[in-house]
């Protein structure tokens, strides 16, 4: 299904690419938009009337999204792209770690034998996250992490 909705400006190449290859849509509505998209219209008129709503409060009180990176989705032309992995940026979450990357547990201890790495280490991106792309940074993350890991297993 589609997963992103943004501003054309961020990534015209990017975006015509995706329109002419049918990884995009675009819609001067938002109804027109939801009905190419395949989804309920109301519930996405809802959807986007709730963002715009927490978007004027200045603060997501549902899914605690920072504010700096909160904008209305109020001007046509609007475009949804598909959530394919390809256009994953990265992941917000992960697993808590330790310095030496052992996985911790809901009580701060660590999990024998159990290592995470890379965006799997949980957390990098929930506080530094940039809109802007910097290609590889994930990849150097896991390499690098990866690295250190097997290090501290050996270790163990």
């Amino acid at each position: 299904g589609y997963r992103r909705i943004t501003d054309p400006e961020l990534g015209k190449e990017f975006l015509q690419g995706a329109l002419n290859n049918g990884a995009a849509v675009t819609a001067n509505t938002i109804e027109e938009l939801a009905e190419k998209m395949g989804v309920p219209i109301e519930t996405f008129k809802k959807t986007i009337e709730r963002y715009n709503e927490l978007c004027k409060k200045g603060v997501d009180e549902d899914f605690g999204k920072p504010s700096r990176y909160m904008a209305p989705i109020e001007n046509p032309p609007f475009y949804a792209i598909q959530g394919i992995a390809v256009l994953l940026n990265m992941v917000g979450g992960g697993l808590k770690v330790n310095k030496g990357l052992q996985v911790l547990d809901k009580e701060g201890k660590p999990i024998p034998g159990l290592y995470a790495a890379g965006n799997a280490a949980g957390g990098f991106y929930a506080q530094y996250y940039s809109l802007v792309v910097i290609p590889g940074l994930s990849h150097s993350r896991a390499v690098t992490f990866g690295y250190l890991a097997g290090k501290s297993a050996v270790r163990s």
